[in-house]
């Protein structure tokens, strides 16, 4: 059983107007606490953005950008064993403008704050459709901002 919210702040579209993004692998960041993500799930994860991206038509170069009106993708997700087996996480969509306050003030965020009983495969699915669907939002708000 799982069960979801979701959240956003600063979420609206205008801030990705003709934004150029990158992504690096090193940007999806599990939290050093998630055990029960394996080396596995993570290669997955990093599979499940660009699919996503890709499939959208979101163009993106891989690294760092580092010119001013570009974005930073960073995906985080963060784990606390809580009780009788439960396992809360939250999972953050977020871009940052390197220009701005960099790691401090993004520019868009979409989070997922949710518990799970689920181990192993189970959880590392949970956590691909998780960031599918934030993946998800961050395409339709792309596509607002970049008809």
């Amino acid at each position: 059983m799982a069960g979801t919210m979701g959240l956003a702040q600063n979420a609206g579209p205008t801030n990705l107007k003709g934004l150029q993004l990158c992504l690096r692998n090193d940007d999806i960041a599990i939290d050093k606490n998630a055990k029960q993500i394996d080396t596995e799930a993570r290669q997955a994860f990093a599979r499940v953005v660009a699919t996503k991206l890709s499939a959208y038509r979101i163009l993106y170069r891989d690294g760092l950008c580092l010119n001013k009106g570009s974005g930073n993708i960073i995906i985080s997700v963060n784990t606390l064993d809580g009780v009788n087996g439960a396992l809360f996480y939250t999972v953050d969509f977020e871009v940052y403008d390197l220009f701005l306050t960099p790691g401090v003030t993004s520019i868009y965020r979409s989070t997922i704050m949710g518990y799970t009983h689920s181990t192993g495969q189970t959880l590392a699915t949970r956590m691909n459709t998780t960031i599918g669907e934030l993946i998800d939002q961050f395409a339709a708000d792309y596509a607002k901002a970049n008809p």
